[in-house]
């Protein structure tokens, strides 16, 4: 492990990017959504225009909940992320196998990968997962190289395929860190 608490030839900074604030804008909307929601229905109930006031206040309370519910979503996925970029054991990953999915997150092909994993504290092991793979990162997946991994420790098969690392991999469990 590296003094800045991520696995060797990785980067500790979470990976965040512009997560955080796709976070707190979800959450900041779900709680403005709600308010008006409520303020809606409060207005309502003394207003000639009953059924529209509550038919908003219905619609606003729905996009605050689903607000909310995609920040908290959000959230958690960060959250896990730094977890393992922090205190995950770093392994490889070596691709056995690859099958196409007809899915895309934000125009990015999502892959199911045979993986095995290989760290320093445990044997290998196979694990199968799906995984949204980077654009740049598709020629990695067939050309027989491994995949830098952080690997929770106490479930294996919780792992972190650590993309930015991918880019200019290091040389063994041993390298410097990417800064």
């Amino acid at each position: 492990m590296n003094p800045s608490g991520g696995g060797a030839g990785v980067r500790a900074t979470g990976g965040s990017g512009c997560a955080g604030a796709v976070v707190a804008i979800n959450v900041f909307f779900g709680v403005i959504l709600l308010a008006a929601a409520a303020l809606m229905v409060v207005l309502g109930a003394s207003s000639d225009n009953l059924g529209l006031m509550l038919g908003g206040g219905i619609g606003c309370g729905v996009g605050g909940l689903a607000c909310l519910l995609v920040g908290v979503f959000l959230m958690k996925g960060a959250a896990r992320r730094r977890r393992l970029l922090t205190s995950g054991v770093p392994g490889q990953a070596q691709i056995l196998g690859l099958n196409q999915t007809s899915m895309y997150v934000n125009n990015q092909p999502v892959v199911e990968m045979q993986l095995r994993i290989t760290t320093a504290t445990r044997a290998p092991y196979v694990v199968s997962r799906r995984e949204t793979v980077p654009l740049l990162m598709l020629s990695r997946l067939t050309s027989g190289q491994p995949l830098p991994v952080m690997v929770n420790p106490a479930q294996p098969d919780d792992l972190l395929i650590v993309w930015e690392s991918a880019l200019n991999p290091p040389t063994g469990f041993g390298a410097a860190p990417i800064r």
